[in-house]
């Protein structure tokens, strides 16, 4: 992947006192760029906007938060856990409130495996 920025670097102004702050709704704009090889090869591209909903993360959807719990997890996996214990405690109160619809039973095997992580970590 690449990260372009907005502006070339020799068109941005260098002022020295810094522009007031302007409130933008398009927080991302991805443009993807591929080749596609059926039914016939052929590169494409495609931009996909992300706006910024200014959402609280209680609104957001169960997915997205539990996704988010998800990746709390992880990084509750990467930091010292065994002084910081109570991480689990805020990634099991994030799968409970997020749960959902559970119809494969991935995000309660989750939820087990978390309970275990905190055992772990406080033996």
């Amino acid at each position: 992947y690449e990260l372009i920025p907005a502006k070339p670097a020799d068109e941005r102004s260098e002022s020295p006192v810094p522009a007031a702050p302007t409130v933008q709704k398009n927080l991302l704009t991805l443009h993807l760029e591929y080749q596609q090889t059926r039914p016939e090869p052929r590169q494409s591209e495609q931009d996909i906007t992300f706006d910024d909903s200014a959402q609280k993360f209680a609104q957001a959807s169960e997915d997205f938060r539990f996704a988010a719990a998800v990746a709390d997890f992880g990084l509750a996996l990467q930091q010292d856990v065994l002084h910081h214990p109570e991480r689990f405690d805020r990634v099991l109160q994030l799968c409970d409130a997020s749960r959902g619809t559970d119809l494969d039973g991935s995000r309660g095997k989750f939820i087990e495996l978390v309970k275990k992580a905190r055992e772990l970590s406080k033996a």
